[in-house]
């Protein structure tokens, strides 16, 4: 009886504790799907605010990749919450979006794109208008150009500091041989004083 009693009890634990991480892990992709949607929405309204089509495409093309991201690690719900605050902005923005990027084919066919996607069925075949590998290969594309920024940047600092030290050590050098002359004009000017007065002149 004792036996049974604990193995009952036991198994019980098990069960709570199943649902426990059940629900931890829910708490978690929520937060993740409220963190990924704001990030989405931000880079939207940044994009916006410069009144620029082509940072507007960039970000549009940015959250098609994080969506198709998300889809592929198995992430249904964050891309799903993501999704719809995407499309409840791109709505709520619509008028200033078209003003920014008027007639332009590609980019009306991007938000044309999300917004036909119905979020409450996102699933693992999902089409975000970009695949997992094409987000992944954009992610690394874009590694890549920072880096080869950053180089440039650095190589640009280096080139700018020797050509400082390169002037200052050609600015040190005049300013030592017009030191100099002047000192050897006062010294001819001494020596040509002191034979004057010797002679009594």
């Amino acid at each position: 009886m004792k036996k049974i009693l604990f193995l009952a009890v036991a198994a019980l634990a098990i069960t709570f504790a199943s649902c426990g991480n059940k629900a931890q892990q829910a708490a978690t992709d929520a937060d993740t799907a409220v963190v990924e949607a704001v990030d989405l929405t931000e880079a939207l309204k940044t994009a916006l605010e410069s009144k620029d089509a082509a940072s507007i495409q960039a970000a549009i093309e940015a959250a098609q990749a994080k969506l198709a991201e998300l889809q592929a690690a198995g992430n249904l719900d964050a891309a799903k919450e993501a999704l719809k605050s995407v499309q409840t902005w791109l709505t709520d923005n619509a008028e200033a979006v078209k003003s920014v990027v008027g007639d332009n084919a590609t980019i009306n066919g991007l938000l044309e794109k999300v917004q036909s996607i119905p979020a409450d069925a996102i699933d693992a075949s999902t089409d975000f208008g970009v695949s997992a590998k094409e987000a992944a290969a954009n992610a690394a594309t874009d590694a890549v150009n920072s880096a080869k920024d950053a180089a440039n940047a650095a190589g640009e600092a280096v080139t700018n500091a020797a050509d400082a030290a390169t002037e200052a050590v050609s600015n040190a050098a005049e300013n030592a041989k017009e030191t100099a002359k002047e000192k050897a004009g006062a010294a001819i000017d001494n020596a040509a004083d002191n034979a004057k007065k010797k002679l009594g002149l």
